[in-house]
């Protein structure tokens, strides 16, 4: 995990560092995130870095880190851990517009990397010393939808957003429809 983020913060100063036009961006997001379930709720924290294609039309890479764990009043305890990464094509309709905010909407792929613990009462567990883990790697979909507007941070003119994130379908005996589904912020710079 360490690798990913280190590498993923390495790209996005190397990138806008050199970008000669503001059509890079990096993107730090905290978003409040819940699994399929919804079981685990709490914050998932994101990077990313993008690239506006047109004015109406950017494409982007993220990051974003959920870990949970939930402690029963007998000891017991599950944990989840989910990181995932991203590559989203957004769409801003009202981008052209003089005052430079409104909806946008994009989808994309992603890879989610899972590790589950699950800590219970022996005779639920098919393992001796009650502990089940579940660690998984699959590429899924990721859908996203927001609303953004202009802010002036230090003279400068960046995009703040309130978005809702899907990540999902995935299938293994079961068929989850998203995965996770995040609801936050994220500033543009």
């Amino acid at each position: 995990m360490k690798i990913r983020i280190t590498l993923l913060i390495a790209i996005t100063f190397a990138l806008t560092a050199t970008a000669q036009t503001r059509k890079w961006f990096i993107e730090p997001s905290v978003r409040l995130a819940v699994d399929a379930e919804a079981y685990f709720i709490g914050p998932a924290l994101g990077l990313g870095v993008g690239y506006y294609l047109t004015d109406r039309l950017s494409v982007s890479s993220s990051y974003q880190y959920f870990n949970r764990k939930v402690t029963h009043h007998d000891g017991y305890y599950d944990e989840l851990n989910l990181q995932s990464m991203d590559a989203v094509l957004n769409y801003f309709p009202a981008r052209l517009a003089e005052d430079r905010k409104g909806f946008f909407f994009g989808g994309g792929l992603a890879v989610q990397w899972r590790d589950e613990i699950c800590f219970s009462i022996e005779h639920f567990s098919d393992s001796p010393d009650g502990i089940e883990r579940e660690q998984r790697t699959y590429f899924t979909g990721t859908f996203n939808l927001g609303y953004e507007f202009p802010v002036t941070i230090a003279s400068k003119t960046r995009f703040f957003a309130a978005d809702l994130k899907a990540i999902g379908p995935y299938t293994v005996d079961y068929t989850e429809i998203f995965t996770q589904v995040m609801l936050g912020v994220r500033l543009r710079y």
